[in-house]
């Protein structure tokens, strides 16, 4: 038997681009969030453009966290695990 160390390098770029794109889509969820409850409070934060009323970035809020939250992260953990068991 021949003592021969075998080294593997992994791939992390693509994990590391989804935990990225995790860490925008939550600060983006973040800050729709605070317009929404200062719109609430502040009834002038509701802009004249239709796409900043309380009506649209109410439902803005919880598709940006949810993204942020569940799928990115799963696909990071699955990008991460299919480099990790084809090595």
């Amino acid at each position: 038997m021949s003592a021969q160390k075998i080294t593997l390098e992994f791939n992390d770029k693509v994990v590391r681009q989804f935990l990225l794109a995790t860490l925008i889509w939550g600060i983006v969820g973040m800050l729709v969030g605070v317009l929404v409850a200062s719109q609430l409070n502040f009834w002038q934060l509701n802009f004249k453009s239709e796409l900043l009323t309380f009506g649209h970035t109410n439902d803005a809020h919880p598709l940006a966290l949810a993204q942020s939250v569940s799928s990115h992260p799963i696909l990071a953990a699955a990008a991460r695990d299919a480099d990790t068991l084809t090595a």
